[in-house]
């Protein structure tokens, strides 16, 4: 629920001046849920004069995850734990102890994540800078391969040119020869012609 349900409903229902404990009880566990910090004081006064575990533990375990209540759970328990039985004093004080320790674990995966984060940055956008020898053969490996690169393409450039004088030398013993064989087609052809008309 909002806060501002929170503060109506207390308004016009009373809740907080019920002397019923289950009832204050099931209050501070909603309050706490909301994240209602006017509802510390009235919680921390309840866990001082309630020993039942039925009720106290389940609001320690609310007040310490909660984020209003997370720092004074522990100071609580502190002052009242002498007044709880022994086996709930002992539960509570293993809960708490647990979320101390997985709060610790989260800061430290967090803290190990970021760390991995940063050098892989600093590989990304810092670069290994090379020793002027390192980058020496480097520039001479980079101009070898542009010399390469460039005799490859004067050789395809003069293969291309080979293959179109060919091409062209091809296709000119081609005309030449259909030049020669059209004349002689053509002088055989005036001398039959010749012969016929002289000897008709």
């Amino acid at each position: 629920l909002s806060l501002t349900t929170l503060t109506n409903l207390n308004q016009i229902e009373k809740i907080s001046f019920t002397k019923n404990s289950e009832i204050k009880y099931r209050w501070f566990s909603l309050s706490l849920y909301s994240n209602a910090d006017w509802i510390i004081n009235d919680v921390v006064e309840f866990l001082g004069s309630q020993g039942r575990m039925k009720f106290v533990r389940p609001l320690y375990r609310l007040l310490r995850s909660s984020e209003v209540g997370s720092k004074i759970a522990v100071e609580t328990f502190d002052k009242f734990s002498e007044r709880y039985h022994p086996i709930a004093r002992k539960m509570i004080a293993n809960d708490l102890s647990n979320y101390q320790k997985q709060e610790d674990e989260n800061e430290s995966s967090s803290a190990l994540d970021n760390s991995k984060t940063d050098n892989i940055v600093k590989k990304v956008i810092e670069p290994t800078i090379p020793t002027p020898l390192e980058q020496v053969v480097k520039d001479e490996k980079i101009d070898k391969k542009l010399d390469n690169n460039i005799d490859i393409k004067k050789e395809e450039v003069l293969s291309k040119k080979e293959s179109k004088k060919e091409i062209r030398k091809d296709d000119n013993k081609n005309i030449n020869t259909t030049r020669v064989l059209v004349i002689t087609g053509i002088a055989i052809v005036t001398i039959g012609l010749f012969a016929y008309l002289r000897y008709k």
